[in-house]
């Protein structure tokens, strides 16, 4: 299970020259990138077309990794990315976050987004107990995404089975069900979010788990809940994610913190829901 987190930090690196190149799509299709991961890399395709795309992560690695993906604007640079790195202040607004999937040992897990053309980054918050974070020990990549002429028909994207929608500041939360399914999840709101979902262990409350926020670095004993996932996206951006719940109790809370608001977390704002799924 991926490791419980208090605090996000956003990690990547690097923007290679953007490729813009003239070709079709077949609107019937949606097309699809897979990336391999391990510890510490990630091998796939260096250039994909735009448009909606099936991005996988197939874990081949000994360890939970994750693959977030996003656009860098303003032609920010490696220098930006090491300045940004060493700030703990908001999330800046050069970066246009798309989705992404987390995997354990030996699986595979698919998001699809809507990539516009540009240069983007992918990279890993997952890490080994006492260990850094995946994408400082170079669990990180880059990819050309290139303008096409003909963009896949959104009737070839995926059918939901339910829904989260992210605002400024709360999550909107319809149809989850227990088992795997795609769940489309919107950011509706003005700044970056997430919803990093975590499920209760038997026997806990929401409000242990409030508790054990409260208490933050002065918390004890064990976390009373288990991260199965996070989703995080730019403002207007939408993604399919593929996620699994078991029947029990979910919280679905947002650590990015609110440059508006005094650099306060999202889910002391709000931005944190309890979900039952049955």
């Amino acid at each position: 299970m991926i490791a419980f987190r208090k605090v996000v930090t956003i990690i990547f690196l690097m923007a290679l020259p953007a490729m813009a190149v003239a070709c079709q799509a077949n609107p019937a299709e949606l097309p699809e990138a897979t990336f391999v991961g391990t510890e510490y890399a990630y091998t796939g395709p260096e250039s994909i077309d735009s448009g909606w795309t099936r991005v996988t992560l197939d874990n081949q690695g000994d360890l939970a990794h994750d693959l977030i993906l996003l656009r860098l604007l303003e032609g920010k640079t490696v220098d930006d990315v090491t300045a940004m790195l060493a700030d703990e202040g908001a999330p800046p607004s050069w970066i246009d976050v798309k989705g992404g999937a987390s995997a354990e040992p030996g699986s595979s897990v698919s998001f699809v987004s809507n990539l516009e053309a540009g240069n983007y980054a992918m990279f890993s918050f997952g890490s080994a107990e006492d260990a850094p974070p995946d994408a400082m020990q170079g669990m990180i990549g880059q990819l050309a995404v290139a303008e096409v002429i003909t963009a896949v028909d959104e009737s070839a994207l995926p059918e939901a089975a339910g829904t989260i929608s992210l605002v400024d500041y709360q999550f909107v939360v319809n149809g989850l069900q227990s088992g795997e399914q795609i769940v489309r999840v919107s950011n509706d709101g003005t700044e970056l979010h997430e919803a990093v979902i975590f499920r209760l262990n038997d026997g806990q409350t929401f409000a242990d788990f409030q508790t054990f926020m409260e208490a933050g670095e002065d918390a004890e004993g064990p976390p009373p809940a288990d991260q199965i996932s996070s989703v995080f996206l730019s403002p207007g951006n939408v993604t399919y994610s593929t996620l699994v719940f078991e029947p029990g109790n979910y919280v679905f809370l947002c650590f990015i913190p609110s440059e508006k608001n005094d650099m306060t977390p999202h889910f002391m704002l709000g931005m944190m829901t309890e979900v039952a799924i049955n």
